[in-house]
């Protein structure tokens, strides 16, 4: 692991809290607006014991291009193994898991299981989606946070 790359974090967390971020897994559902935060778990280290979750169907479209992490080059590519891609750039000692067909009713509860955390970015088009893995997050004690893009800018909330 390269020690070096997390050094200037020693100043806000501790070595304990380091390895904690190191050997979280983390759901990421919805790799849209969900993107920034995969990205950002990735440049501090999260998963690079554990790993990052990474769940959509979704193609990348030109709408999406001011703000997600995507390119042009991306255009028509499926978000969730384009933002794998994107991450591996950033920091190739992230372990990653590729959810191509994204979150379904079938699917909730083993990759709720699956992660300590839950990111709920699931578009606001499929809500039925986002609740189920609410509940399923509750029902099996996993935090989630779930963030909605509504044009001018995100709103976060965070479940314990």
């Amino acid at each position: 692991m390269e020690i070096d790359r997390y050094i200037r974090h020693s100043e806000f967390v501790t070595k304990y809290e380091q390895e904690r971020l190191h050997r979280a897994s983390v759901l990421i559902a919805g790799c849209g607006i969900g993107s920034i935060t995969a990205v950002n778990l990735a440049r501090i280290g999260v998963g690079t014991i554990g790993r990052l979750i990474l769940a959509d169907p979704e193609k990348i479209e030109i709408w999406d291009l001011n703000r997600q992490e995507y390119s042009e080059e991306d255009l028509g590519q499926n978000k969730a193994e384009r933002l794998a891609r994107r991450i591996r750039q950033i920091n190739r000692e992230v372990n990653i898991e590729v959810i191509s067909e994204g979150v379904t009713q079938g699917n909730i509860p083993d990759l709720v299981k699956s992660a300590k955390v839950v990111v709920d970015a699931v578009d606001i088009s499929v809500p039925h989606i986002s609740f189920r893995l609410h509940e399923e997050a509750e029902k099996q004690s996993r935090p989630l946070t779930t963030g909605l893009d509504v044009g001018g800018g995100v709103i976060a909330y965070v479940f314990d």
